[in-house]
């Protein structure tokens, strides 16, 4: 008298949970409100990675319902079907099956959803695919790119966040840097960090780092100077975020801004804000536009960061270098002399000598002769084969 009564339930245990799911999404007898439990379901079982590979191998497939449910008229089934996308995209089975059932054009179409909650859900699901060198691949065509651009402009914040990520996690690999320059990649990121800075330390770490990414192209260091990115850069960190000092930037005296900026003792409040920050002018000042730049508007607060004594080891290593690439501009390097011996610091012992981390860079060019960074010289020169110190240099240790 039991007959047929087995497909009137939506759940099972056990190991039978993810079959019985993926029989029950496969109904198309259901409604939408029997769909939006059975994926909430699924979305709470999806917490481990045996339970993502035994829904990516199960039978009816479920990656295949859910490329068609994420185009559902409903909106909870649209979000929740993105959020299983995205869970599953996590496991490298996961992101094979989204390929070979072409899911991510369905996804990218989500991005323009009129629900907010929706275009969220598929900027995660971007963001998930795109956190592997695989899934980089699958997510690298230029509309996709260009949709991930244009959802910087969204309102939600977790869309904006979400897409930077996947934006960034492509600049690291190289991917669709070009498109992304297309679209007006750089001036976007821009307006969301000075978003962030005024109220979302997560859109802040996150546009800082889309923004460090890039800044290792040639094609991103000259958007970032096109859009005056270093002086926002050297703002930020002589002011630190708004959100840090609860007052508006127009309001604020750099002096007193080491409230927000730093905690006691002179160490920075948020030491990875600060490295991204530092990191981000590194990367631009290579170019010698960027070293222009840098030198009407960061090479004081670029001195400060290395002098403060709570800057820890990788802010250091990125800051040196920082005043290296500046200090070629020479106007800079006078700067720089100028600003570190008010501190105690001889400007060539960062240029010269082997004191600061990773200066060899520098010593073949700058050493002084009889100075400190001369013996490091010679011994460069003996090692890649370039010409002995010029004879009166030679002369000037000799007597």
């Amino acid at each position: 008298r039991f007959s047929g009564m087995a497909s009137l339930f939506s759940f099972a245990y056990g190991q039978r949970a993810i079959p019985k799911l993926a029989e029950v999404l496969s109904d198309k007898n259901r409604t939408e409100e029997q769909r939006v439990v059975t994926l909430t379901s699924l979305l709470n079982i999806l917490s481990s990675q045996e339970e993502k590979c035994a829904a990516v191998s199960a039978t009816p497939s479920i990656p295949l319902r859910l490329s068609k449910l994420i185009n559902s008229e409903t909106e909870p089934v649209r979000r929740l079907s993105a959020d299983c996308l995205a869970s599953l995209a996590m496991v490298i089975q996961g992101r094979i099956a989204i390929h070979e059932h072409n899911i991510v054009p369905s996804i990218t179409h989500r991005l323009k959803d009129k629900s907010s909650s929706v275009r969220t859900a598929a900027a995660r699901a971007l963001k998930s695919i795109s956190s592997s060198r695989d899934g980089c691949a699958l997510v690298s065509g230029d509309n996709i790119v260009t949709a991930l651009v244009e959802a910087l402009d969204e309102e939600e914040e977790g869309t904006v966040e979400a897409s930077l990520v996947a934006l960034a996690n492509l600049a690291r690999v190289d991917v669709g840097i070009e498109t992304a320059f297309a679209s007006d990649a750089m001036a976007r990121v821009q307006r969301v960090m000075q978003r962030g800075e005024e109220g979302s330390r997560p859109l802040l770490m996150a546009s800082l780092q889309l923004i460090f990414n890039l800044s290792n192209s040639p094609l991103g260091k000259e958007a970032a100077i096109n859009v005056d990115l270093v002086p926002s850069l050297a703002h930020l960190l002589a002011y630190g975020p708004v959100y840090a000092a609860g007052t508006a930037a127009a309001d604020r005296d750099p002096l007193e801004a080491g409230a927000a900026g730093t905690a006691a003792g002179g160490a920075w409040a948020d030491v990875e804000l600060e490295r991204l920050a530092v990191g981000c002018i590194m990367g631009i000042t290579i170019a010698l536009k960027g070293k222009f730049q840098a030198t009407a508007s960061a090479v004081e607060v670029l001195a400060d960061t290395l002098m403060r004594s709570g800057a820890d080891a990788f802010t250091q290593r990125s800051v040196i270098a920082a005043i290296k690439n500046v200090a070629e501009d020479p106007a800079a390097q006078r700067l720089f002399t100028r600003v570190l011996a008010d501190a105690g610091l001889d400007m060539r012992t960062i240029a010269d000598s082997k004191v600061w981390p990773d200066s060899n860079r520098y010593v073949h060019q700058n050493a002084e002769p009889g100075g400190p960074g001369f013996e490091a010289d010679k011994a460069l020169r003996a090692r890649w084969g370039y010409p002995e110190p010029h004879p009166s240099q030679m002369a000037d240790v000799d007597a």
